[in-house]
């Protein structure tokens, strides 16, 4: 991550309970991200982060993963308006 570079739109996605991969980690990197990158806060690539409250690495319920789904779905054409 260098400071003042723009990425692409980015959507960090992480799950509250995950006991192998801490959600601080998803948490930190947006943050940074969105403090630090040239299109930190832009509304055509945003930089954005999703947490999961009642899932973690593996776990879920079948509702969870449709709604993970979902928010790709959405997210997706967010990509192609940003060109």
């Amino acid at each position: 991550m260098k400071p003042g570079q723009e990425y692409p739109a980015i959507l960090f996605m992480t799950g509250e309970t995950d006991t192998r991969v801490d959600p601080m980690h998803a948490k930190k990197m947006a943050a940074l991200m969105q403090a630090e990158a040239k299109n930190g806060l832009s509304q055509e690539r945003p930089i954005l982060l999703r947490i999961d409250t009642k899932a973690g690495h593996g776990q879920g319920k079948p509702v969870a993963k449709a709604d993970r789904r979902e928010h790709r779905r959405v997210f997706v054409p967010v990509l192609a308006v940003g060109d």
